[in-house]
Order: structure tokens, then C-alpha cells, then sequence
């Protein structure tokens, strides 16, 4: 734990320094900002003058239209605007962020999984509480939401055929392909602090959920006639195909840790690192490493129990909107 604070740390610092050279060598970052103050020496367009009034022709038709001079004429003449008042308080309060995940498992879950890897996707939806126009954002951001996470495990593939019971055993068989797949579902609410405003956005962030583990049988089975061979007299054969998926093993555990990273890019659109370490409970599982079929073409398998611990790179695409 020590040592993921430390890297963090370091990414921080790091971030801070480089944010504060790119503001430097652009001034030009801070326009737009509003500045209540006129700098010396600025004068306001003069408001147009509107232009005069044609005389009137015949006082007695339009007498009663007349507007006294005491009272303000309504004029359609358009008023000026300071440009450098006006401000965009509407916000851009949601991030949506999705990319590729690595799961490493550790501790226990490394030993008894024989290191085994998880590679899957994930997409996470988060509020900004504290989220305001991304030219005016402030220094620190708060954020909300969840988390979703799909890792496979792998699995095992195996092809086999069996023949038909006699009489028909010589004339037709059965050819089987079936597959083992090992799946994780994590669903996470997750919170997240956004640091520095900047080409370089460092944030560190914690999650807590469930993550579901999965074994599927997932196959098919086609039936044929075998090359070669003749129908027995009166006997008529169509090829069929039929496919089977059925659950194995699966599991319920609880998860959490934290981490963080860094978002780089434009306001718009950013690439994203980031590093979690995740704390599990205790999970049974297939051994992938076990999965065979025995003389019968039944299939076999061992499932194994340990704590759920995995480090988790990530590299996403974030906007906001």
C-alpha cells in the first residue's frame, strides 16, 4: 500500500510542475475569465445615437400620437453589451469515460489463479459537484457516479464426436464443439477528485461494489452422416445443428480499494491512466488449468477459493458534457 501511495504522490508532484510550465509560456489561458475591474485608460463604445426623427407633416392627424418630450421614447436601437462581462455558468457537470482494462490478480488471488490475467472494457459515468463551465473550472472538482467492469479469464476449447447407438452407428455422428469461458462483472459507485486545471489533470479515486464470477459451457453439437456410408433401405436423413450454454460455476463477492491517475487533452476530450487497487473478498472459481473430458467426453473441471485482490491499469477516452 506504501508503495502505490508513493507512485501517486510522485505522479502529483510531477503534474503540478508541468502544469505550471504550460501556464507560464501561455498567458493566454486566462482570457476569458471575467474581470470586473476596467483597465486604465478603457472608454465603452459610445451608444449609438438613434437617428432623427423626420418632421411631422401634419400636426392635427398625429397629435394624439405624439410622445411627450418629458417621457422616454421605446427604442429598438440595440444596446451595448461589455463583451467582457459575459460568462457561461450552464456547466459541464457529467464525465463519461470508457476504455480497456488489465486485471492483475494479487496476493492469494496470483498464486491459486497461477497468474493468470483478466482483459476486458469498462465505462463509468460520473457528476461533478462542484462542476462549472471547463473555461472557468475551479482548482479542485468533486465527482460521483459508477462504475461498470467486464473481464475475461479465459477458458478452454475442445473438440469431440460420438456415434449415433447401433443400428446406426456406422452411418451417423455427432460432432461436438464446447468452450469454457471464465467471466468477471464488477458494478462499482465510485468517487473521484479532480486536481490543477490544465492540459494535465491529476485525480485520485476510491470505489466500492460487487463483482460477479461467471463459468459458461457455451457449444454446439451437429448431426451428420459420415462420408462414405449408404442410408439403411427406407430411410430418409436431414443434417441438423443444435448449440447448448449452461452456467458452470459462479460467485458473489465484495469489493474496494482506490488509486488514481492523470487525464490528458483538450476540455473536450481527454486519454485517460489510470491505476486502482482492488481489495476481494473470498470467491469460488473454475480452474481453468483442469478443464478436460474424460474416455467419455464428459467434461471435468476443478474450482478453487481464494480472496479476489487485482491491480488494475486502465487507459480510457473521457469528455465532458
Amino acid at each position: 500500500m506504501k508503495k502505490h501511495t508513493s507512485v501517486f504522490v510522485a505522479i502529483l508532484l510531477i503534474t503540478i510542475v508541468i502544469n505550471s510550465v504550460v501556464v507560464a509560456q501561455n498567458p493566454k489561458t486566462n482570457a476569458g475569465k471575467v474581470n470586473n475591474k476596467s483597465p486604465q485608460g478603457y472608454q465603452a463604445p459610445a451608444i449609438p445615437t438613434p437617428p432623427a426623427q423626420r418632421p411631422v407633416q401634419n400636426d392635427s392627424a398625429n397629435k394624439s400620437n405624439a410622445v411627450p418630450n418629458n417621457q422616454p421614447q421605446n427604442s429598438q436601437q440595440t444596446s451595448f453589451i461589455n463583451p467582457i462581462s459575459k460568462t457561461n455558468s450552464d456547466g459541464n457537470h457529467l464525465l463519461l469515460s470508457a476504455g480497456f482494462i488489465i486485471g492483475i490478480p494479487q496476493n492469494q488471488f496470483s498464486d491459486v489463479s497461477n497468474k493468470n490475467l483478466g482483459a476486458g472494457l469498462g465505462i463509468s459515468v460520473m457528476y461533478n459537484f462542484m462542476g462549472t463551465d471547463n473555461k472557468e473550472k475551479k482548482t479542485v472538482n468533486v465527482f460521483l457516479g459508477g462504475t461498470f467492469e467486464y473481464l475475461y479469464f479465459g477458458g478452454a476449447t475442445n473438440n469431440f464426436s460420438y456415434d449415433d447407438p447401433a443400428p446406426f452407428s456406422n452411418t451417423f455422428t455427432n460432432k461436438v464443439t464446447s468452450t469454457i469461458n471464465i467471466n468477471a462483472y464488477t458494478f462499482l459507485l465510485a468517487s473521484r477528485i479532480e486536481f490543477l486545471n490544465g492540459p494535465i489533470i491529476p485525480f485520485v479515486e476510491v470505489a466500492t461494489g460487487g463483482r460477479y464470477f461467471d463459468g459458461i459451457q457455451k457449444g454446439s453439437v451437429s448431426h451428420e452422416q459420415k462420408p462414405g456410408t449408404q442410408l439403411p433401405s427406407g430411410t430418409t436423413f436431414t443434417p441438423s445443428s443444435k448449440s447448448f450454454n449452461q452456467g458452470l460455476e459462479s460467485d458473489i463477492v465484495g469489493t474496494y480499494g482506490y488509486g488514481g491517475g492523470l487525464r490528458m487533452g483538450t476540455n473536450n476530450f481527454r486519454v485517460e491512466l489510470k491505476l486502482m487497487y482492488m481489495k476481494g473478498t473470498t470467491a469460488r472459481y473454475i480452474d481453468k488449468s483442469t478443464i478436460k473430458y474424460d474416455a467419455n467426453n464428459n467434461l471435468t473441471y476443478e474450482t478453487k477459493t481464494s480472496t479476489t485482490d487485482m491491480l488494475l491499469p486502465q487507459i480510457s477516452f473521457s469528455t465532458n458534457f
